[in-house]
């Protein structure tokens, strides 16, 4: 279920990312004349990219445990790849963060069983909520 819900909200994460609107001036060639149209295309709206650009992924906790204070650790670095590479527009590197983050997420799981598992799974629904705005 989790996985499922990671998914939708990369994916829906993604589909924001990729949507840009540019007008664009094009032209227009036919046999008779030569014509200049408007296209518009995708682009961010005025000011998406900056609120984006200007949010933080929250920092990672601190924990006792050394296996789930790594886990944190790489979860925070992989978010903050995948909003860059969403600001950059770059989506080879955000899909190579997404994938990270579910792998993270998979080996998680693994953990349920330590006394701090609640607060890195806190720390994960964060993490998600900061990257699906």
């Amino acid at each position: 279920m989790k996985k499922v819900l990671l998914l939708a909200g990369v994916a829906s994460f993604v589909a924001f990312a990729s949507c840009k609107k540019e007008t664009q001036k094009e032209e227009v060639v036919s046999t008779e004349n030569v014509a200049t149209e408007d296209v518009t295309t995708d682009a961010p709206e005025e000011g998406a990219t900056a609120d984006l650009a200007n949010s933080s992924i929250p920092a990672a906790p601190q924990l006792q445990d050394e296996t789930l204070q790594s886990w944190v650790n790489d979860l925070h670095a992989a978010a903050e790849k995948a909003k860059n590479a969403s600001v950059a527009g770059n989506v080879d590197e955000l899909n190579q963060a997404t994938a990270e983050i579910t792998s993270l997420v998979e080996t998680l799981k693994t953990q349920e069983n330590k006394a701090e598992y609640n607060q890195a799974q806190e720390y994960y629904k964060t993490v998600q909520e900061e990257l699906n705005k």
